[in-house]
């Protein structure tokens, strides 16, 4: 089973995916979920770092925002 599959199939579940993100690589991973049909299921922040009040795993699934991506390393100038 793909991640797409899988959140599509599973109108419930919240998805946690850590990345290794490498320079140059934000822009390859917003092609990658474009492409994929991910990046509508992929929960983005009001502010793009400073998160004061995380949303609840209902709001999440009710909003269908249900993929959050956490990234670390030299890449990280501006994920998805």
């Amino acid at each position: 089973t793909n991640i797409k599959t899988f959140i599509e199939t599973n109108k419930r579940e919240v998805l946690i995916i850590e990345l290794t993100m490498n320079e140059g690589s934000s822009s390859d991973l917003r092609k990658a979920l474009r492409h994929s049909g991910l990046l509508d299921h992929v929960y983005h922040p009001a502010d793009q770092y400073i998160i004061e009040e995380w949303p609840t795993l209902q709001q999440l699934i009710d909003d269908d925002t249900r993929i959050l991506l956490f990234g670390s390393g030299d890449g990280m100038e501006s994920c998805p």
